[in-house]
């Protein structure tokens, strides 16, 4: 959920994907996926317990990324 003011009395929800055609969520999901997989197969030549961890990093910062541009965005259109 996307919070649109940070006011309590006016504060309202939004969720994530309101408003997001199918290829748009399906481009949001499998997108940093499909990026955190690349970079799994480049770095293939570590021991597996290093290459998960970079892995699940990398997801992390990119969900992340992800999320706060949304936010941005939302707060822009206001």
């Amino acid at each position: 959920m996307i919070r649109i003011y940070r006011n309590r009395d006016t504060h309202k929800k939004v969720p994530l994907f309101a408003g997001m055609s199918i290829i748009e969520k399906f481009v949001m999901i499998t997108a940093p996926i499909l990026i955190t997989f690349i970079i799994h197969e480049i770095i293939s030549g570590y021991v597996w317990w290093l290459r998960l961890s970079i892995s699940i990093g990398i997801t992390t910062v990119i969900w992340l990324l992800i999320f706060l541009f949304a936010t941005l965005m939302s707060k822009i259109g206001e």
